[in-house]
């Protein structure tokens, strides 16, 4: 990835939300081959812990892997497609070959024991930076994808010098897709929308 188009990405990141402006945050870009390595083992290590108990045998293009469960699923319309799997998996095994991988680190986190903190709250001050980081790579041509795996662990802190109080809160793998980008596959905005309060639903009109 050029280094104007990473800087030009990471400028969108910074142009996101962050609660009272405080911009309590870091962005980590990791391009050292060894470093690499290193979170690429760990990485793998969540992988096989998360999906390790699938059967792959069994995973057909009409089926979902459901969370949790990790068993295929007919029915559902929600969990990993063969499609999803196969990227993931594939992501795991080379995660290495990554020209970037980008981590967005914030100040007091959900681990932070600071009084009156609350925790579910901390990732709003910085997910609408990755948001805008990921979709300006997209315009760029570069591929992207955030995942929470790997980054609780110690190693990772020590790894990428951390100072006290900072969390890496999403891994961002980056760069140029072998395939053409797709619309992703979701559960249709009028089933999951509601209005004015819960189970009020509105059909949504047919588009033209």
């Amino acid at each position: 990835i050029p280094e104007d188009v990473l800087w030009s990405i990471l400028d969108a990141a910074i142009r996101g939300p962050t609660g009272a402006n405080r911009q309590n945050w870091g962005w980590v870009v990791v391009q050292d081959p060894e470093a690499k390595r290193k979170i690429a083992v760990w990485f793998k290590q969540e992988y096989d812990n998360t999906y390790g108990r699938v059967d792959e045998s069994t995973l057909t293009d009409t089926g979902r892997i459901q969370s949790g469960t990790y068993t295929i699923n007919e029915e559902i319309n929600y969990g990993l497609t063969a499609q999803n799997y196969r990227a993931v998996r594939h992501l795991a095994h080379n995660l290495q070959d990554a020209p970037v991988i980008v981590f967005p680190c914030l100040f007091g986190g959900p681990g932070s024991r600071r009084p009156g903190r609350n925790p579910r709250r901390a990732g709003a001050s910085i997910f609408g930076g990755v948001q805008n980081m990921m979709l300006a790579a997209r315009a760029y041509g570069v591929g992207s994808v955030i995942t929470g795996w790997a980054v609780d662990m110690p190693e990772l802190h020590e790894l990428l010098n951390l100072p006290e109080g900072y969390e890496p809160m999403a891994l961002v793998p980056m760069g140029y897709p072998t395939v053409p980008f797709s619309q992703p596959q979701r559960i249709p905005v009028d089933e999951v929308t509601h209005w004015d309060r819960w189970g009020e639903q509105h059909e949504r009109p047919a588009q033209a």
